[in-house]
């Protein structure tokens, strides 16, 4: 599965640039988490973004990479040991992964300067987690 080399994919060079995040995240038993910071999505190579959230944690910036892979309508997204995998229509798409007792869905909207993604967490083919993050993009 691969996008040629020279150029990023369509997915990572449309989340290239620095985004105001707004984050909140359900799960039940526990409060309502809502967090708003900024991210800098920088291209590393053609299908892996460098992604710095500033401030996230407890006021110290987090950086990791994420690998975005697209061949045709099918897309692969990694980080660290995870990996989920879906297909892309027009400008969403749609993955599920699974990681150590828990299964990952997301949903990805694509629209011009906005950036939703959607993820829910199953354990036990129950809901523990749900989680939407709306970015806006400052600059590209």
């Amino acid at each position: 599965m691969e996008e040629a080399k020279s150029k990023p994919n369509e997915l990572v060079k449309f989340l290239e640039g620095t985004w105001t995040t707004r984050d909140v995240t359900v799960a039940p038993n526990q409060e309502v988490k809502i967090e708003e910071y900024r991210e800098i999505m920088k291209i590393k190579d053609p299908e892996t973004l460098t992604i710095t959230a500033l401030g996230i944690n407890k006021g110290k910036d987090v950086t990791r990479d994420m690998i975005i892979k697209v061949k045709g309508d099918e897309v692969i997204l990694s980080q660290g040991d995870f990996s989920a995998r879906g297909t892309k229509k027009e400008n969403s798409a749609s993955l599920r992964g699974a990681f150590q007792n828990r299964v990952y869905d997301f949903r990805l909207y694509f629209l011009k300067g906005k950036y939703i993604c959607q993820k829910d967490v199953w354990e036990n083919d129950k809901i523990v987690e749900i989680q939407m993050s709306y970015l806006l993009r400052s600059s590209k």
